[in-house]
């Protein structure tokens, strides 16, 4: 997905708005605009390609088509369909586009002083979004219609109404864009903090259910988080910490192989033979015999 950051010193321009309204079967004109236009879907689904990308417009969502890039509607609307729509230019005639992960990483990567002066200084326009309050967004839309219609003694007063929608906007996806950050930060410590206890009680019973009442998660988000976080599935990564605690008594001990089994955590020495032929491709004796053979050429 793309974004823009105009500078916020500087009003947006305001071009043109209205509020389109169709029965059934609207499908968006192919057109390449010297003007970016703002959409806010009310009702009803609108379908639109942009460069190659297709988007849904739908209530509580946003597009952003740009100057410059070829944008159609690609499938017909099905039933009503309701949304406002304004054109506008910025400042900066050729802005810089960014990606999601650029835009991401500028936000959460500043430091507070600097991230205060980010919002201060630049809208963020991104060419699709979700709103988590329509209501507020709806509400400085109207508020730019009215004040068009009115034809005001100055444009700038359109102009400023369409800076402050647009800030809106963006302060919504800035808030979305931390709180999500900090969500994903609280996640992946809580994983390291079970991935820690995992490294020293793998032996003992560590079971999606037991994991997740002590560290008072739901099975099934403790599941995802932690596949998320660490690439492999809780019971995966359970059986390679038992099978490197399995090689180690291997090699440092006499101990039987049912004696290591149930030392490494495994339920039955059946158990431990097959998950350890999976992860090493030979057996338990094999693995042993191997590397004493090994130990006796390097001497």
């Amino acid at each position: 997905m793309l974004h823009i950051l105009p500078a916020s010193k500087n009003p947006l321009k305001y071009i043109s708005s209205g509020h389109l309204l169709s029965n059934d079967g609207f499908l968006h004109p192919r057109r390449n605009l010297d003007t970016h236009v703002l959409l806010l879907g009310l009702k009803g689904t609108m379908y639109i390609t942009q460069g190659k990308t297709q988007w849904q417009l739908k209530p509580n969502t946003y597009i952003v088509l740009f100057a410059g890039m070829e944008h159609y509607g690609y499938k017909p609307s099905e039933g009503e369909l309701s949304y406002l729509w304004c054109h506008f230019q910025t400042k900066q005639r050729n802005p810089k586009f960014l990606h999601t992960d650029e835009v991401i990483n500028l936000i959460n990567n500043t430091s507070n002083e600097n991230r205060d002066n980010m919002l201060l200084d630049t809208y963020i326009l991104s060419e699709f979004g979700e709103l988590s309050d329509h209501a507020r967004v709806e509400l400085c839309y109207h508020q730019l219609l009215d004040i068009a219609r009115e034809k005001p003694y100055s444009h700038f007063i359109s102009d400023y109404a369409l800076s402050l929608l647009v800030l809106e906007i963006s302060n919504q996806y800035f808030c979305f864009a931390t709180s999500n950050a900090i969500e994903r930060n609280k996640s992946k410590q809580r994983i390291t903090e079970i991935i820690e206890w995992l490294r020293t009680h793998h032996v003992e019973d560590c079971s999606l259910q037991n994991l997740a009442e002590r560290f008072h998660y739901h099975p099934t988000y403790l599941s995802a988080a932690f596949a998320k976080n660490t690439g492999l599935t809780l019971v995966r990564y359970v059986k390679k910490l038992r099978i490197d605690t399995a090689k180690d008594l291997l090699l440092k001990t006499d101990d039987t192989v049912a004696q290591i089994a149930l030392a490494s955590g495994f339920s039955d020495d059946k158990t431990f033979m097959k998950a350890f032929k999976e992860y090493e491709f030979t057996t338990p004796s094999q693995y042993r015999y191997s590397f004493s053979c090994t130990r006796i050429n390097k001497e």
